[in-house]
């Protein structure tokens, strides 16, 4: 049986050895911004009273408390009255 050794030459397993860069995505070229991440930093950007973060997550407000969007009310509503 063999043992598996790194670069350096210590006997740590696979896996354990020095990180080296994925060569075969150097020629990827960066495709443009996310668009929800940039929802977020416009929203941290906002120091309005009554800014509300739509970004990823669950919605809440100043106080730290669930938000339900006036659409997702209306939704359910609709929802519930279908069955």
């Amino acid at each position: 049986m063999g043992s598996s050794t790194s670069k350096s030459g210590n006997n740590k397993g696979k896996g354990q050895g020095k990180m080296t860069k994925f060569e075969s995505f150097e020629s990827v070229t960066q495709g443009p911004p996310d668009a929800i991440l940039g929802i977020k930093k416009r929203f941290l950007a906002d120091h309005s009273a009554e800014r509300v973060d739509v970004a990823v997550g669950a919605y809440r407000d100043a106080d730290g408390k669930p938000y339900v969007l006036e659409v997702v009310k209306k939704a359910e509503k609709r929802i519930l009255a279908d069955e």
